[in-house]
């Protein structure tokens, strides 16, 4: 499989996480609520109230807040996501920090290292360079250097 544009990768991703099997979360209560196939890494924390999956992978070191919905996306490891953000179908890069009231929109790419200030937007298909901090909304498909 060709995975050459984000929507191929996040393809693969979905493909691979329907050959797992089918883990059940039994009669142990938590604070937040995993659709499968999830993936988790190491060591990953997540806050009450929140829903992670269908379709997620969450890489080492990962820390979510409170509220946060994630479907569809990977998240690469050492990423802080704060409270009440919605990630749907995105690529989260390495050590970003997002902040509290974000929305990352389909297609989106989040370099390394980037910041996303509180109650930013992503609309779709915007790509985040590495390194790079956002402090206002993108509305527009777009790469912001």
């Amino acid at each position: 499989m060709d995975i050459g544009k984000p929507e191929e990768y996040l393809q693969l991703n979905r493909t691979l996480l329907d050959l797992l099997p089918n883990r059940q979360a039994g009669k142990r209560k938590t604070i937040f609520e995993v659709k499968n196939p999830v993936v988790f890494g190491k060591k990953v924390l997540i806050g009450e109230k929140s829903v992670i999956g269908p379709y997620v992978v969450l890489g080492q070191n990962v820390t979510i807040g409170k509220n946060v919905m994630i479907y569809n996306s990977i998240i690469f490891p050492g990423t802080v996501i704060d409270d009440s953000t919605s990630i749907n179908g995105a690529i989260i890069g390495e050590n970003v920090l997002i902040g509290k009231g974000v929305r990352v929109e389909s297609g989106c790419i989040v370099g390394d290292h980037a910041k996303i200030r509180d109650n930013v937007s992503l609309a779709k298909n915007v790509s985040v360079c590495p390194a790079k901090e956002i402090s206002e909304s993108v509305l527009t498909s777009r790469c912001v250097y």
